[in-house]
């Protein structure tokens, strides 16, 4: 699409019909890049194919950047494109996962046709029976599907374009299709251009037009406009394909908020403006955002059918009516655990950007991975709360601006002694309590985030290149907040020092060099051994001998850790070590204390470690061979289990989100991480050098055992 990258200038506004003047309109144009408008038809063509070709071989949206020109070339409209699409689906028996997920939406908004009606249709395309099948004419998949779009929300902004040429007879125009067409060539004579804003014109005949397949609508979107993105709602869950634009999308949906243009999301992503426009103008046309201050059925100049219709209220003039609004929920005993000190005046309903703040630009963010948000949509905890769940997933994130609604949502949910959701229920109401006291005016963040808090999905933030995660997080927020643990493959934004993170220092954190670190550091912990990638054992360890079951975790896998019986462990063991370097460890009974805290285990971290004014949870775990409770792991962040109110309470206690505090832990992380990558070193025979892309192999094996590490060697046994 490198032929699309240059938007076109910004065309004069164009008069309308009556006393207003052209100054009085401001019209922005989609962008459609001048190098197509210079083309001879010929070129024009073939460059226009091969757009094309290459949306449908990848399954990728209607090309709208060149809706208008497909229109004039080809015939060739939205409602043709995505009946061939599924035609062509049915006649391959392609299931309807096979639709990427925005190709989908779009696919529903046109033909009104999403999953249960696929089904359907493919369902009753089949013959019922040998003697139906000979006797009758199987009807085509094309015969099943719609002849006409469906019903669209229109807005009034966007641009009408006519096809004159595909009119046909005259007379076969009904008279508000008349007048519609009549006024758009008044245009043409005025401009040279046969478009006009869809609010010139009577919505009916727009709408009827349209179903004629007549006219291609422009969605326009100016570099200056801000776009404002709420809670899905109805978001077609299938795949993703991969494709630029497809990344584009995701990319803007973590990345934009209500307080930043479409230019300056551009400059953040360092992508071209143009491709930045054609992202927010496909979220408007599909209803998932909406354009701020954009003209409304109000403004004088447009025909006075827009204002009935929405005064009828069968005209939806924004997404925005479509959102989810969760009732108030009463909060009960969901706080339960915290101190009333600490949640004293913690609404998030209460909670204004003061005067002068620069609103965005000085929050928290507060990083969460998959597993979250995956809890949510999974755990059944209330239907208000699932979009809101989904837009976790699929946006990446959860603004200030939506905030209010999510602990609203959050608020309604209690356990109800059911054991398949008390455990996602829980979670939720710890994360409910995190926020509330994250976002209380008078908490914690107050001085160093005073313009609130925002929910991002780590793999969304993963998913940008380095230099656009740093322009994003330093230009919106003064301190990274992580859930504790943040189990995710993809976590190179710990490399990051401004702003500062509270969570793991760098990647390998979150593999089993730390536990290894932690017991050297602290000369306490379970039995462990750490082997290198392609060691073959003849037989299991004589330092699990007396072990029941061993937990094994691959040590170039973050995602968690397998448990297995001994007697079956060694084969298991093998297996593994084909692939990983893994981590062997006596598995036992855990729990989870806060960090800092007045634990035996906490008080110990904090004498062996640069760990001041940083705050976390450390796991123990309790070794059935000795009886003994020793620590197993430790993260830093917010945890969102057990010893949620206890880091809640300390971190109020000790103001350890104050200014001052963030900084002085910003120092302490840099040296830990300093002293965690040097114990690396010594267990690599080559030279380290810490990967933002990989996490660092052993190249020997070693041993934690009798309060150190050392090396260790099969020939021991």
């Amino acid at each position: 699409m490198d032929e699309l990258r240059t938007p076109s200038p910004r065309p004069q506004s164009r008069p309308s019909i009556g006393e207003q003047s052209p100054a009085t309109s401001r019209q922005v144009r989609s962008p459609t890049s001048p190098a197509l408008e210079s083309l001879d038809r010929d070129s024009l063509l073939a460059r226009v194919n091969k757009i094309l070709g290459e949306h449908r071989r990848k399954l990728m949206p209607f090309p709208y950047m060149v809706g208008r020109q497909l229109l004039a070339l080809k015939g060739l409209t939205p409602f043709l494109y995505y009946t061939e699409m599924l035609a062509e689906m049915m006649e391959k028996h392609m299931p309807y996962d096979t639709l990427p997920n925005f190709t989908a939406i779009d696919a529903q908004r046109v033909l009104g046709i999403g999953r249960n009606e696929f089904i359907d249709l493919v369902t009753r395309s089949k013959p019922k029976s040998l003697q139906s099948f000979f006797k009758l004419r199987r009807a085509s998949a094309r015969d099943s599907l719609p002849r006409t779009p469906c019903k669209i929300p229109l807005q009034p902004w966007w641009i009408v374009w006519l096809d004159a040429a595909r009119l046909g007879d005259p007379d076969s125009l009904e008279e508000d299709e008349r007048l519609a067409v009549d006024k758009m060539r008044y245009f043409e004579e005025l401009r040279g251009e046969t478009s006009v804003e869809a609010g010139i014109l009577d919505p009916v005949a727009v709408e009827k037009l349209y179903r004629r397949g007549v006219i291609a609508l422009e969605v326009p979107v100016a570099p200056d406009d801000i776009v404002h993105i709420p809670p899905l709602e109805e978001f077609i869950m299938n795949r993703t394909s991969g494709d630029d634009f497809e990344k584009l999308l995701y990319n803007v949906f973590v990345t934009a908020d209500e307080h930043t243009s479409v230019q300056e999301v551009s400059g953040i992503l360092g992508a071209d403006v143009g491709l930045v426009q054609q992202a927010f103008s496909f979220y408007c046309r599909v209803g998932i955002a909406m354009r701020k201050r954009a003209p409304t059925v109000d403004d004088p100049r447009y025909h006075r059918g827009w204002r009935e219709k929405s005064q009828r209220g069968n005209w939806e003039t924004t997404p925005e009516k479509t959102r989810r609004r969760t009732g108030s929920g009463n909060e009960g005993d969901a706080d339960e655990g915290v101190d009333a000190s600490v949640l004293a005046g913690m609404d998030a309903s209460s909670v204004d950007l003061p005067a002068g703040s620069s609103g965005c630009r000085s929050r928290c963010a507060f990083l969460f991975d998959a597993g979250l948000a995956a809890t949510l949509m999974m755990g059944n905890l209330g239907a208000g709360l699932k979009s809101l769940a989904v837009t976790l997933f699929e946006v990446g994130k959860i603004s200030m601006e939506q905030m209010n609604d999510f602990c609203e949502g959050l608020s309604s949910i209690r356990v109800d002694g059911e054991s398949e959701i008390e455990e996602y229920a829980r979670q939720a109401m710890a994360l409910h309590r995190v926020l509330k006291m994250l976002l209380s005016g008078s908490g914690p963040l107050a001085k160093s985030a005073p313009g609130g808090v925002d929910m991002l999905r780590c793999e969304s933030i993963a998913g940008l290149d380095e230099e656009t995660r740093r322009r994003l997080l330093c230009r919106n927020y003064n301190v990274v907040i992580c859930a504790a643990p943040v189990v995710a493959a993809e976590c190179q934004w710990q490399h990051m020092s401004i702003p500062p993170v509270i969570g793991p220092p760098v990647p390998e954190w979150l593999s089993g060099w730390s536990r290894m670190f932690l017991y050297a550091a602290l000369k306490d912990g379970p039995v462990s051994l750490l082997l290198p990638r392609g060691t073959r054992l003849s037989r299991l360890p004589s330092l699990f001998s007396k072990c029941a079951k061993l937990e094994i975790m691959a040590v170039d896998d973050v995602t968690g850790a397998n448990t297995v019986s001994s007697n079956v462990a060694l084969p298991v063991l093998n297996n593994m070590l084909v692939q990983h370097a893994i981590l062997v460890q006596e598995d036992g009974e855990t729990a989870q204390e806060a960090f800092p805290g007045s634990s035996p285990v906490a008080a110990a971290i904090e004498d062996a470690l640069p760990v001041h004014r940083l705050f976390g949870v450390v796991r123990t775990r309790v070794c059935t061979s000795t009886g003994r409770r020793v620590p197993l792991e430790l993260h830093f962040g917010i945890p969102l289990g057990s010893a949620t109110d206890d880091v809640l309470n300390r971190v109020h206690e000790d103001g350890l989100l104050e200014p001052d505090s963030i900084d002085s832990s910003s120092e302490s992380m840099r040296r830990l991480a300093l002293d965690f990558l040097l114990f690396i070193e010594k267990h690599v025979e080559r030279p380290y050098r810490p990967s933002r892309s990989s996490i660092s192999l052993p190249t020997a094996a070693v041993v934690f055992t009798g309060g150190s590490v050392r090396p260790w060697s099969p020939f021991e046994e």
